[in-house]
């Protein structure tokens, strides 16, 4: 029996360098994507995203094949951390740079899905998967919701960094 096939699509916090290389790399139809999005967001951002995703000096590769601790969320946020610096990381950590580059990997795996003949029956997308959800069901257009996320990004950019703090306990119990 066919089962229905859903696409969740998550919001920043899942990004890291060189996410999808390999994809990138082995698929046409996946890097066409990445690549029309970066032409979409040379001129709002200022810069080629695909060169903070995959950096030129392509270090990252060797830390891929390290032991992954998962993503470092005080690094991320700023806090001090006992990592060593990655300016790598930092660059693509920067909101400016974060949400488009989350917003092309997951638009490009979307059409690669969907060039394999996989038709979700459903998009559900958190943050800034929303935004992708939206523009794979033809609300915006693809240079429609680039620009808005370049806007967006350079916004959230310029505000003062702050951090989040999750809650885990019924409200009754809070």
């Amino acid at each position: 029996a066919r089962r229905p096939v859903i696409f969740l699509l998550p919001g920043v916090g899942d990004h890291y360098v060189g996410m999808a290389h390999g994809l990138y790399e082995a698929w046409p139809v996946f890097r066409d994507e990445v690549d029309r999005c970066a032409q979409i967001l040379e001129a709002p951002l200022g810069i080629d995203i695909r060169s903070v995703i995959y950096p030129s000096s392509q270090s990252w590769k060797n830390k891929g094949k390290s032991k992954s601790k998962g993503i470092d969320l005080k690094q991320m946020l700023g806090k001090r951390t006992d990592a060593p610096a990655d300016p790598e990381a930092a660059a693509l950590n920067r909101t400016l740079y974060a949400q488009p580059a989350l917003f092309t990997i997951e638009y490009a795996i979307v059409r690669l899905w969907q060039s394999l003949g996989i038709t979700p029956d459903a998009i559900v997308g958190h943050s800034m998967g929303e935004y992708v959800a939206a523009c794979l069901a033809g609300v915006l257009s693809l240079e429609d919701a680039l620009r808005l996320i370049a806007a967006r990004a350079k916004l959230v950019n310029e505000l003062p960094q702050g951090a989040m703090l999750a809650v885990m306990l019924p409200e009754l119990e809070l």
